[in-house]
């Protein structure tokens, strides 16, 4: 089966899928040695797949007019959509899970391209950078620009900081974790790019910038976005049914109920 073996994301060795994260938690070529097993195995399947898939050739022609036409042609045609069609790494991404979810997920898809997209936009408008000017966003999925790229995810989700520097509230806590995951399948589909055209200076780029993902942003995002999240939730009314109803249901109950007793009296099973 294809899936028995995948590569590990510090030695790109191919290692048996069930032993996975027995290997990757005593990989010599991994920086941080942790004994948090349960942080290390998270998402630990889905970064080896993305990994494998980045380093696949290039879909080739009638592959990318499938997919365009089943995904890209049918988004609404916005400024998101045109920083998605211009970007080859948020193409690739979205044919990686084209391949993996089918084509029942579409919608999802193009759902996940479109964030990527308006994130691109944000990074425009934080850097001031000129609309002339095209911008890929494989040249911000490096360390250098993680925090750049954490700023914008912070803007685009609304994120509030006081002058303590901590973060008192997310208007789009939702955004922000899919951001987490989407985060580490880009990077590892650039770090499988890079493998492939021996790229070591792009390796380098996206190794850095998966590092500090996986280092900083359930600290810095994610954490605070299911504080928000659960907060709504305790917060949010609880609705309780008006007297009409609950007598309106008790009065059909009542008239069902003897209307099946007689039903049962007349006709026994």
């Amino acid at each position: 089966m294809t899936n028995d073996f995948l590569p590990c994301e510090y030695c790109y060795g191919f290692v048996s899928t069930k032993l996975l994260w027995k290997h990757v938690r005593s990989c010599h070529f991994r920086a941080q040695q942790s004994d948090d097993t349960q942080h290390i195995s998270h998402g630990l399947i889905a970064r080896s797949q993305m990994l494998l898939e980045g380093a696949r050739p290039v879909s080739v022609a009638a592959d990318k007019i499938q997919f365009d036409d089943l995904v890209v042609q049918k988004m609404r045609n916005d400024a998101a959509k045109l920083q998605v069609r211009g970007d080859s790494l948020i193409t690739n991404f979205g044919s990686v899970l084209l391949r993996r979810l089918g084509h029942t997920k579409i919608q999802n898809i193009a759902q996940r391209m479109r964030q990527l997209g308006r994130l691109k936009l944000q990074l425009r408008s934080d850097l001031k950078i000129n609309e002339s000017r095209r911008l890929q966003l494989t040249d911000f999925i490096t360390g250098t620009h993680y925090d750049t790229v954490l700023a914008a995810v912070g803007n685009l989700c609304g994120i509030v900081i006081d002058d303590e520097n901590r973060i008192r509230s997310v208007k789009k806590p939702s955004l922000a974790l899919k951001f987490r995951h989407t985060f580490a399948k880009v990077a590892q589909i650039k770090n499988g790019i890079a493998i492939r055209n021996s790229d070591n200076i792009m390796r380098q780029e996206a190794e850095g910038f998966a590092s500090l993902h996986e280092i900083e942003y359930t600290d810095k995002v994610s954490c605070v976005a299911l504080g928000a999240l659960r907060q709504r939730k305790y917060n949010k009314p609880e609705v309780l049914p008006l007297t009409e109803d609950l007598l309106t249901l008790k009065s059909y109950q009542q008239k069902l109920l003897k209307q099946l007793t007689e039903q049962l009296e007349q006709n026994h099973t």
